[in-house]
């Protein structure tokens, strides 16, 4: 939540729902979110464990009437950065910089287990956003994902040969050097889920 913009709109964003939905129940000590008077958002988070490392997922649809969303903007990012590193789309920037301001704790890696994270009186600063806004529904959905790090390579390579008759009959002359990565599984350990509506001042 951002202030002292001296800017005037004529339109409110009230959220409807703010839900949160658990991955990995058993490691979570504590899990909550309330909407109070359509406006503000209340959450606190506490878990059993250490979070080394956690990518995230957001994405912001609108809900046309006819069923169908129109794709504002779907982010994938390094979270240890999620909250520090600018973003291209305006969207996502405000999004992000108005949980930064709001939330109580450490936004870095690692997550540290049996520290009571909480969002406070959180809200959507008119504000913060352009003049025009479109009046419709939406629905932001932000998604943690952790490395799982139970995956093991067990694998051997034995006479391993390059054969010429494999390659194209002209290959330049040249040194090489070839690398191979292999990336681990990741597990959803936590999905929040805002709907809300844009309206304009009668």
């Amino acid at each position: 939540m951002v202030h002292g913009k001296a800017q005037q709109t004529n339109f409110r964003i009230f959220i409807n729902e703010f839900a949160i939905n658990l991955g990995v129940k058993d490691l979570f000590e504590e899990a909550n979110c309330e909407v109070s008077r359509f406006r503000f958002v209340n959450c606190n988070m506490m878990i059993r464990r250490n979070i080394d490392q956690v990518d995230v997922e957001a994405t912001l649809d609108i809900l046309k009437t006819n069923n169908k969303t129109m794709r504002l903007f779907n982010v994938r990012l390094d979270g240890c950065q999620f909250f520090n590193t600018l973003h291209k789309n305006l969207l996502f920037n405000v999004f992000a910089k108005s949980l930064t301001n709001a939330i109580h704790g450490s936004l870095k890696c690692p997550v540290i287990s049996h520290f009571n994270y909480t969002l406070n009186n959180w809200t959507l600063e008119e504000t913060d956003f352009p003049n025009y806004m479109p009046e419709c529904q939406f629905r932001t959905i932000i998604k943690f994902l952790e490395h799982d790090k139970t995956v093991h390579f067990n694998y051997t390579i034995s006479n391993m040969h390059v054969d010429e008759a494999d390659f194209p009959q002209y290959v330049p002359e040249c040194q090489f050097k070839t690398l191979t990565k292999f990336y681990t599984e990741k597990k959803m350990v936590l999905r929040l889920v805002m709907e809300g509506r844009v309206e304009y001042k009668n």
